[in-house]
C-alpha cells in the first residue's frame, strides 16, 4: 500500500504558474490519513536537499493536490549579474567571455511523497521532478502549457528565452550601435529533453552579405545551472567579445542561432535571432530598458523620444536656535533628512506592433532596468499603472510612460 503520483508538471518550465501535482493512495484512508510531501531542491541530477516537508489532507475523493509553485517562485530568477572566474559585472553588458552564470538561474526540484499515519516519515513512496525557471505562465493557458517553443531542437522551436513573436522561424529586434543585451538559450539534455544542440553561430551581414562569422562549442554540463547559456546579443557586446578586431563599423544586420555543429553544413536547432541596425539620427540621449520576461531571461526595448527627467525631492526640517551671537547669513530652519527620486518619461514615437505588445511584458516585471544613452545599468520601477498607445500611423504608434529610479537620490 503506497502513494503515487498520479499527474505532474511537463519538465523544463517557468516557476511562477500553477505546478500542480496529484497524489493518490491504494491505502485504506482514515481520519488521520495524510500524504506527507517532501519538496528537493538541487543544481545537478541527484535529488539535493530537503527544502520543505508538508502534510496534504486527502479530499472526499481520497486524492491529494500540491502547488509547488508556493514555494519555488521566489527560489529562481533571471540573473542580474554574469560571472566569469569570480569577476562580476550586471549581465546587460556581458564584456567577458561567453559563459554561463553560476546563479539561480535554474534548479532541480523533486517532490516526494508517502502515506503519512504518525510517527517518523520513512523512504518516498513516489517521486517526480521538474526543472524550473523564473518566470510565469497564465492562467489562461491551461494546466502545465507545453514549454516545448523553448527546447532548442529544431527551427520551428523558438530555443531564445523570449518573449518576441517568432515569425517565419526567426525573431526580429532592432538595435543600434551602443546598445547593449543578452540572450539565453538552455540546453535541455540534462534537463528531460535531449538536443544535439552543440554551436551559436554569430553572422555579421554588409549589404545584405556576411562579412564576418563566429561560433562558440556548447555542451549539456552536470551542474544544471551551466546548461542556461547567456550570450550577448547587443552590438555593443559583440564588438569586444565576439568580433574581436574584426567588427565592421557598417554593419546593418546580425543573424544568431544554435546549430548542431555539423559539418560542412551545420542543422539549425533553433529560430534565428535577427538584430537590423537602428542608424536613425537622434539629438539627444536614448534609453534603453530591460526587464526579466516570463520565460526566465531578458528583453529589451529602446526609447529615443525625447525622455524627459524629473527630480523630485522631500526634507524633514527643525527650527534652529541662531543664539545671541549671530550672521545675517545664519539658517534657523535646517534640514535635517532629505532624500530625492529621479524619474524619466519615456517615449517613442515609432514603435512598431510587435514592439507595442512586447511592452506589456515590462509594465508585468518585477525586475525592470534602464540605460541612459552609454551609462551604467540602473535598477527602476515603472510608475505608470497603464500606458496610453497612440495610434500615429497604419505601422506605427506613440508610446510613453514614466519610470522611477529604485534608488533613493541622497542629498
Amino acid at each position: 500500500m503506497a502513494s503515487t503520483i498520479d499527474s505532474a508538471p511537463d519538465l523544463l518550465r517557468p516557476a511562477g504558474q500553477p505546478l500542480i501535482f496529484k497524489f493518490s493512495t491504494s491505502a485504506t484512508v482514515t481520519a488521520g490519513f495524510r500524504f506527507a510531501v517532501r519538496v528537493y531542491e538541487s543544481n545537478d541530477a541527484s535529488a539535493g536537499s530537503v527544502i520543505g516537508t508538508f502534510y496534504i489532507t486527502p479530499n472526499a475523493s481520497d486524492e491529494g493536490y500540491f502547488d509547488l509553485s508556493d514555494i519555488a517562485e521566489g527560489r529562481v530568477a533571471a540573473p542580474n549579474t554574469s560571472t566569469n572566474i569570480g569577476t562580476e559585472e550586471v549581465v546587460h553588458t556581458k564584456s567577458q567571455s561567453l559563459n554561463y552564470p553560476n546563479q539561480t538561474a535554474l534548479r532541480k526540484y523533486t517532490i516526494g511523497v508517502q502515506d503519512y499515519t504518525g510517527g517518523t516519515l520513512g523512504s518516498d513512496d513516489a517521486t517526480a521532478a521538474v526543472y524550473l525557471l523564473g518566470g510565469a505562465q497564465q492562467i489562461s493557458q491551461g494546466l502545465h502549457p507545453s514549454f516545448t517553443t523553448y527546447y532548442p531542437t529544431t527551427t520551428s522551436t523558438k530555443g531564445w528565452l523570449t518573449d518576441r513573436q517568432s515569425a517565419n522561424k526567426a525573431i526580429t529586434m532592432t538595435m543600434a550601435d551602443e546598445d547593449e543585451g543578452v540572450g539565453v538559450i538552455c540546453h535541455t539534455t540534462n534537463l528531460g529533453t535531449t538536443s544535439d544542440w552543440a554551436e551559436i553561430e554569430f553572422n555579421l551581414y554588409k549589404n545584405g552579405v556576411v562579412v564576418q562569422q563566429r561560433t562558440y562549442a556548447v555542451t549539456a554540463k552536470t551542474a544544471l545551472d551551466d546548461n542556461y547559456y547567456i550570450f550577448p546579443i547587443g552590438p555593443a557586446n559583440l564588438q569586444p567579445v565576439v568580433f574581436v578586431g574584426a567588427w565592421d563599423a557598417d554593419w546593418d544586420q546580425l543573424r544568431i542561432y544554435g546549430t548542431d555543429g555539423g559539418s560542412p553544413t551545420a542543422a539549425k536547432r533553433t529560430s534565428t535571432l535577427i538584430i537590423n541596425r537602428d542608424c536613425r539620427p537622434i539629438k539627444h540621449d536614448p534609453v534603453q530598458l530591460a526587464w526579466a520576461n516570463t520565460v526566465g531571461a531578458w528583453d529589451y526595448l529602446r526609447f529615443d523620444g525625447r525622455n524627459l527627467k524629473t527630480l523630485a525631492t522631500e526634507s524633514k526640517d527643525y527650527r534652529k536656535s541662531v543664539g545671541f551671537d549671530f550672521n545675517a547669513w545664519d539658517r534657523q530652519a535646517t534640514p535635517y533628512h532629505k532624500t530625492g527620486k529621479e524619474s524619466y518619461q519615456l517615449r517613442n514615437q515609432l514603435f512598431t506592433a510587435d514592439e507595442r505588445d512586447l511592452l506589456q511584458y515590462a509594465f508585468r516585471s518585477k525586475n525592470v532596468m534602464f540605460r541612459v544613452g552609454t551609462g551604467d545599468w540602473l535598477p527602476c520601477n515603472i510608475v505608470t499603472n497603464t500606458y496610453q498607445v497612440i495610434p500615429a500611423a497604419s505601422k506605427t504608434f506613440d508610446v510613453s510612460f514614466q519610470i522611477e529610479l529604485a534608488q533613493d537620490i541622497r542629498c
